[in-house]
């Protein structure tokens, strides 16, 4: 939390509304706070600086933020670095436009990047877009010149007039709206992307957490995985895979089986 940089609402949780003169780095997390307002930080030159992060305690699901609101980091000018967990659904209206990070990590539960979200972040070179966006709102990469490929894994996501860059490449699926929006600029081209398929999967690392109280749920995080496919390569995954079998009704030494639902690799070239 931002010390002075909080007000109370009537539901009793937080929101972020500022921060102190001269702030370079920002932490904030969900303990209590639910939501960063509109123009919370805009035009704050001096951050350099933003790390937003799930709250998590033991056995306890984790708390995020909820809500970041339209144009908060917009003309950071000087913010390069951004870490970005929470719950939000949309990145809205100018959110980080004009800021300087060079690359952004969007997270899964994002299904719409809005109007300009990161228009005029001239030194962005790599976004990593989640599988499950649905909608890329007007201009939203318009003016990132250096943004020379971005892939597009949903096979429907509606594309906005004006959302990138000319010169650049869209990766997406055969017959996507990817290819159709590409193919309608001249100035951008389109790549097709294919799937590499697993054929071995084998524990890297555990659980964090290996011993549970009787009752509890299991937690997976820490859980990763060394994946061999078809090609031959291999590469480590902490996403992609599920659990199931795990019961602690009654102590004891329990199985759990874990299924590579979503391991395929992408490949683009």
């Amino acid at each position: 939390m931002v010390n002075n940089a909080v007000i109370r609402n009537p539901k009793n949780s937080m929101q972020v509304i500022g921060c102190k003169a001269g702030t370079e780095e920002l932490v904030i997390n969900g303990c209590d706070v639910t939501s960063i307002a509109e123009e919370a930080f805009a035009g704050k030159k001096e951050l350099r600086s933003v790390k937003i992060r799930a709250f998590r305690l033991r056995e306890h699901k984790p708390r995020y933020i909820e809500a970041i609101g339209r144009a908060a980091f917009a003309g950071c000018s000087n913010l390069s670095h951004v870490e970005l967990e929470s719950d939000v659904a949309v990145l809205e209206e100018r959110l980080f436009e004009g800021t300087t990070q060079r690359k952004v990590h969007i997270p899964e539960s994002v299904a719409l990047v809005g109007k300009r979200a990161f228009a005029d972040c001239a030194d962005l070179v790599e976004v990593a877009l989640p599988e499950g966006l649905t909608e890329i709102g007007y201009g939203a990469f318009s003016g990132c010149g250096a943004l020379k490929t971005l892939t597009v894994l949903r096979p429907d996501c509606e594309l906005s007039w004006s959302s990138f860059p000319n010169d650049m490449t869209l990766c997406g699926y055969e017959g996507s709206t990817a290819e159709r929006f590409a193919a309608s600029y001249s100035r951008i081209s389109f790549r097709v992307i294919e799937t590499n398929t697993p054929t071995a999967i084998a524990v890297e690392t555990l659980p964090r957490i290996t011993l549970f109280p009787v009752g509890a749920s299991f937690r997976s995080a820490g859980l990763t995985l060394r994946v061999t496919y078809a090609d031959g390569t291999t590469a480590v995954r902490s996403d992609g895979f599920t659990t199931e079998g795990f019961d602690s009704s009654d102590p004891g030494t329990v199985a759990v089986t874990i299924f590579g639902s979503s391991l395929e690799s992408i490949v683009t070239s």
